[in-house]
């Protein structure tokens, strides 16, 4: 008997310091087709668009659960881009190619890709097409040129009806982005523009990829020594993570949330991901459980993100309440959440006021409702971290 006891209490102590997974994982149901992108609405819950290595779309509706295939804008020729519109619900815009090889056309869906409108053309392939959040028929859109050394930029102040080309800039594989708080402020490459794209400036020593969402708002730029930010109008560059970096996802729900790393649009490359939830003061890595040669990345809600990797479509579901990596639920976490929300409440040597629900203990609840004062709805129901968040955080 007391040998039994022995082994039992064993399994208790080495248990918490397993190494366990990352939960990224292929979602059980999968478009069928090689995927190589995957957008979210972001205006309507759960719904999701999947696009294919030959042009093809699907929809879901319930997270990534299931999968239909969608009405093709032109049955002639595949979708080389898709993006929802930020502002408007259950709106889309596509790109798909023309009889010109190189060319484009330009659709609007406003049902979910039920039906499409016939936009515009141009005769250059689309490499990304952005849309302002404060703006709601301000696009941006860059073209791939013949010679493949530089980029062609082009606005539309009418919702895609009519393009004028701006400038050409060497290559680069960074979308433009708009200020999150100036609606006349937009940067691409290394230019920014303080005139709704009307003129521009090549103002930057580095390539930018975009801006964050607290106050004041940084921005922030990649290139192959590390991840950098500026809150200067770009006169000085902090250093935030020293590996190489091409893109970032900024969580606009909770702002200190950011997803960097590589991202290869045609999946021949080694990939890597970085997170973090103090708005870059310390990343973990996310590559371990996560394929590489993952080719597009998106932040679908407080928690949810996913990835695509040779034609499947990941997802990391997890909600992580241990924020600081401690290994439990205490002050040091409601620290984090309120900081990204412009407030300091909590430490980690002081908790006595912290109880927020008057529970006797400091869980995943008061978490929760520290999120909605200030107008978010993050939920942390469990008062025990998942375990396998990465607590050996590193700057």
């Amino acid at each position: 008997m007391k040998r039994v006891i022995y082994c039992f209490w064993i399994v208790l102590i080495t248990f918490p310091v397993m190494a366990m997974p990352f939960r990224w994982r292929p979602l059980t149901s999968q478009p069928e087709d090689h995927i190589i992108a995957v957008r979210v609405d972001q205006n309507s819950l759960g719904t999701l668009m999947a696009l294919s290595m030959m042009g093809k779309l699907y929809r879901s509706e319930d997270w990534g659960s299931s999968w239909v295939p969608i009405q093709m804008p032109n049955e002639r020729y595949g979708v080389r881009y898709i993006t929802a519109h930020p502002v408007f619900k259950n709106t889309w815009i596509a790109s798909t190619s023309n009889d010109m090889s190189e060319g484009s056309i330009f659709w609007l869906s406003e049902d979910k890709g039920n039906s499409w409108n016939f936009l515009s053309e141009y005769p250059k392939e689309t490499k990304y097409l952005i849309v302002s959040h404060h703006i709601p028929d301000l696009f941006l859109l860059v073209c791939k040129n013949a010679n493949h050394t530089d980029d062609s930029l082009l606005r539309s102040v009418d919702g895609g009806l009519s393009w004028i080309s701006l400038f050409d800039a060497p290559e680069s594989d960074t979308p433009p982005f708009w200020h999150p708080t100036t609606p006349w402020q937009v940067y691409w490459s290394t230019y920014q523009s303080k005139t709704y794209g009307d003129t521009w400036e090549n103002t930057s020593s580095k390539l930018l990829v975009g801006g964050g969402f607290t106050i004041p708002p940084p921005l922030f730029a990649a290139d192959k020594t590390g991840l950098y930010y500026s809150l200067d109008d770009f006169k000085s560059w902090w250093p935030l993570l020293n590996t190489p970096s091409n893109f970032l996802c900024v969580n606009k729900n909770y702002p200190g949330q950011l997803l960097t790393g590589i991202i290869n649009p045609q999946g021949n490359g080694e990939g890597s991901l970085y997170y973090s939830n103090n708005n870059g003061n310390s990343f973990a890595s996310w590559s371990e459980g996560m394929p590489d040669y993952f080719s597009d990345v998106a932040i679908a809600a407080d928690w949810l993100f996913f990835a695509c990797r040779n034609g499947i479509i990941y997802t990391y579901d997890e909600r992580p309440a241990d924020l600081d990596g401690s290994e439990r639920i205490d002050g040091g976490d409601l620290a984090i959440l309120s900081s990204a929300f412009g407030a300091q409440l909590g430490d980690e040597n002081y908790e006595s006021d912290l109880d927020l629900n008057l529970d006797g203990s400091i869980d995943g609840n008061d978490l929760t409702i520290l999120s909605q004062l200030w107008g978010h709805r993050l939920s942390y129901e469990a008062t025990e971290p998942p375990g396998d968040f990465p607590s050996n955080l590193s700057h």
